[in-house]
């Protein structure tokens, strides 16, 4: 929920614009959205799910990018909630349209040891009956767990709701091994940065096929993100992920347009 897509659009005027738009972002004059990004399975190219992302529609229109409206938010728990319901009903929508697909949302590993913050879930989710097993959740991996035991017991709480719980950017923070052998993780998220350097760097290929091998050491099934071109798209296909999620497949979407390209994707949809 929280990650800026790369090689934002526009030019310097057009940076300023969003940044003066994404100052007035924690006083109002605008509202919080959700773009979603498919993520597809490589074997047959069917579309799996999606992932929302975060972003400020400011008044006038502008749209800005979490990595210029966050660092002015004190209470990133407070997006969450307001995201994880527009989420929630988005999807409850879709559905009524005949589309049963999950959507991810990403967490901090601070937010699932609040105490309040399962309750919030679960009441959230009682108003849109049969949403939480296609709820997803993103551990974002370059944030420290400081209580395992804690952040496991939330995590398998949701769980056995049929919550899937991701681990993010995998590769990039810490302690990586330990995450997937202590927590109750479904599946990985590789490193943007390594899967696009897996086509022109032999040491980002070696280190995506050790990941890749760890994380399914531990059961884990594996995405690649930040696929951004056919060449890549091969690529981590080749060296045995299981999914891929950027541009190669579609930018990020608003949630109006999400439904019409499903339809003239022509890619198999799994729900």
């Amino acid at each position: 929920m929280f990650r800026a897509t790369p090689r934002p659009l526009g030019g310097p005027a057009a940076r300023q614009h969003r940044e003066s738009a994404a100052a007035r972002a924690p006083d109002g004059g605008g509202q919080f959205i959700a773009y979603f990004q498919p993520r597809v399975r490589l074997s047959d190219g069917a579309v799996l799910g999606f992932e929302a992302l975060a972003r400020w529609r400011a008044n006038d229109g502008t749209i800005v990018p979490p990595a210029v409206f966050l660092p002015r938010l004190t209470e990133r728990t407070t997006l969450l909630l307001r995201m994880l319901e527009g989420v929630l009903a988005t999807s409850a929508q879709w559905r009524g349209q005949g589309i049963d697909l999950p959507v991810s949302v990403n967490i901090e590993a601070r937010q699932l040891v609040q105490p309040e913050f399962t309750e919030a879930v679960f009441t959230l989710a009682a108003r849109y009956p049969g949403s939480l097993p296609r709820l997803h959740f993103e551990l974002l991996e370059s944030g420290a767990v400081e209580n395992y035991e804690q952040t496991n017991a939330t995590i398998r709480a949701l769980r056995s709701h049929g919550v899937r719980f991701y681990l993010d950017d995998f590769g990039a923070g810490f302690a990586t091994p330990l995450h997937l052998k202590r927590l109750a993780i479904s599946a990985v998220k590789l490193d943007r940065e390594f899967v696009q350097g897996v086509v022109v760097s032999e040491v980002d290929r070696t280190v995506v096929v050790a990941l890749i091998a760890i994380a399914k050491a531990f059961g884990c099934t594996v995405v690649a993100e930040g696929v951004e071109s056919e060449l890549i798209l091969r690529a981590v296909a080749a060296v045995g992920c299981d999914e891929a999620q950027g541009y190669a497949i579609a930018r990020p979407l608003p949630a109006g347009d999400v439904l019409p390209w499903l339809r003239a994707c022509g890619r198999p949809i799994e729900g």
